[in-house]
């Protein structure tokens, strides 16, 4: 218990300092001069994606539209009914042959 209350501690600790610097870097970044002089902002970065979409990509998958993901579905169900089909046929002639004696 000791040992994982100084690890959580140590962990806490690093967590915090890493957060403590991380906005003391973009402080330095996005500083403003004190000149009188109207300063020109930088353009904001453009935006990241997401975590969960980067490691989703990453896997080598990929985000569908809600259009994409309905054709795919369509798609799926037309080879399920042809199959149904398929399969009522193969019955139909099973139940149809005479019994061999």
């Amino acid at each position: 218990m000791v040992f994982g209350s100084v690890f959580c501690t140590l962990g806490q600790v690093l967590y915090n300092e890493l957060g403590v610097q991380r906005i003391k870097f973009i402080s330095r970044r996005y500083a403003v001069p004190a000149s009188p002089v109207v300063a020109v902002l930088p353009e904001p970065p453009v935006p990241k994606q997401p975590l969960f979409d980067r490691m989703i990509h990453a896997l080598g998958l990929k985000k569908l539209s809600d259009e994409e993901y309905i054709a795919q579905m369509k798609e799926k169900r037309a080879a399920y009914l042809r199959r149904i089909a398929k399969l009522e046929a193969q019955l139909e002639d099973k139940n149809s042959e005479p019994p061999e004696p």
